[in-house]
C-alpha cells in the first residue's frame, strides 16, 4: 500500500467515524472498553475473530451441501461468491481504514488481536489486504450463513442458535477494532444485492463449460440432476422389488446427465 492509499483510508474512516457521531452510533470505542475489562471474554473475542470466520464458512459451504435442497445451496453459494466480487471492487475503489490502525493518541482504538498474540494466519498474511474494513465481509457472511441456517437447516438446535451467530461477529468485529458498526451495515447491504442478483452467475456458465472443454476434463455432476436420477432409480428399484443403491450401477453417464 502506498502513503497516498494510507492517507485515503484514513479519510474515509475519520468520514465513517463523523456519520457515526452524528447518528449517535459510534459505539465502537465504548464496547472495547467494557469487553477489555474482562480478560475471558476478550480473550474470547480475539480467538473467534482470528480463527472462526474462514473455518466456519467453509464448514457451512460443506454441512449446507449436505443438507439443503440443492437449489437452495446453489442459491445461497452463488450469493457468497456474488459478496467477494462487490467487496473486492468497494475495497479497490474506496480503501478504508479499520479502527485499530486510526492515530491512537487521537481515537484510543487498541488492536486486541495482536496485542492479545492471538493472530493468525489469516489476519497475518502478506496477501492480506489491512486497509478493507468496509464492508464488513466478516459481518455479511455470518448474515448470510446465521439466517440460511434459520431458514433452511432441518436440525432444530441448529436453527435455535444460527441467528446468535451474526449478533455475535457484529459484537466481535466493533470490540476488537476491526470494524466501525456501518462496515456492518454495509455488509448488510452488500449480502442483500449479492442475493438479489445472484443469479447472473448461471450466465457465465459457457465459460465454465468451456475451461472444463480446454482441461479434457467434465463439471461433477450437479447435485440437483444427481437427487432427481436416485429418486427416479427409487421408483424403478421399487418396482422391480430391489434398493436403489442396487440399481444405481444401471444408470449411465448420459443417463444422470439427462435425468
Amino acid at each position: 500500500m502506498g502513503a497516498n492509499t494510507r492517507a485515503l483510508s484514513e479519510a474515509h474512516a475519520r468520514a465513517i467515524l463523523a456519520i457515526e457521531v452524528a447518528l449517535g452510533l459510534d459505539i465502537e470505542k465504548a464496547l472495547q472498553e467494557v469487553v477489555m475489562k474482562h480478560d475471558l471474554l476478550l480473550r474470547f473475542f480475539n480467538k473467534t475473530y482470528s480463527m472462526v470466520h474462514i473455518p466456519a464458512t467453509i464448514s457451512f459451504i460443506g454441512y449446507s451441501y449436505w443438507a439443503f435442497p440443492a437449489p437452495i445451496f446453489q442459491r445461497v453459494r452463488r450469493t457468497l461468491v456474488v459478496c467477494n466480487g462487490l467487496a473486492f471492487i468497494i475495497f479497490s475503489s474506496w480503501p478504508c481504514m479499520p479502527p485499530r490502525l486510526l492515530p491512537f493518541d487521537e481515537f484510543g482504538y487498541v488492536d486486541t488481536v495482536h496485542a492479545g498474540e492471538a493472530a493468525s494466519i489469516w489476519t497475518t498474511n502478506k496477501f492480506q489486504n489491512q486497509l478493507a474494513a468496509f464492508p464488513s465481509l466478516h459481518f455479511g457472511y455470518s448474515f448470510v450463513i446465521g439466517l440460511s441456517l434459520f431458514m433452511y437447516s432441518p436440525h432444530r438446535p441448529i436453527r435455535w442458535v444460527a441467528l446468535g451467530y451474526p449478533v455475535l461477529i457484529l459484537l466481535i468485529i466493533m470490540a476488537t477494532a476491526n470494524h466501525y458498526l456501518l462496515d456492518a451495515v454495509g455488509g448488510f447491504f452488500v449480502t442483500i444485492i449479492a442475493y438479489r442478483i445472484n443469479h447472473l452467475l448461471l450466465y457465465l456458465r459457457p465459460l465454465e463449460e468451456w475451461g472444463m472443454w480446454l482441461c479434457r476434463t467434465e463439471k461433477p455432476l450437479d447435485k440437483a440432476i444427481f437427487e432427481q436420477a436416485l429418486a427416479e432409480s427409487a421408483v424403478t428399484a421399487h418396482e422391480n422389488g430391489g434398493y436403489p443403491q442396487d440399481q444405481m450401477h444401471l444408470l449411465s453417464d448420459d443417463d444422470l446427465r439427462q435425468a
